[in-house]
């Protein structure tokens, strides 16, 4: 999954993040459609040890309020 953090000063940053396989990441709920180019997402990442742009998808807050996991059951 890769998503664009918006900056204050208006410019957006690229983020490439990890996620499990696809078996696994349909049985916590994702589906083909679950986050769309354009929608505005809420994750929670593990970062990169290097401090560069990524890392590890944990969770995912969509737009409609629905919470999606990656790594073990999604956010209460």
């Amino acid at each position: 999954l890769t998503v664009l953090v918006p900056q204050a000063n208006g410019q957006a940053i690229e983020y490439p993040l990890e996620m499990q396989g696809i078996a696994g990441a349909v049985k916590l709920g994702w589906k083909r459609d679950t986050a769309k180019a354009g929608d505005k997402i809420v994750v929670n990442i593990h970062p990169l040890r290097d401090g560069s742009h990524g890392g590890q998808l944990l969770n995912v807050v969509l737009a409609n309020g629905q919470k999606v996991g990656v790594m073990g059951p999604a956010p209460q």
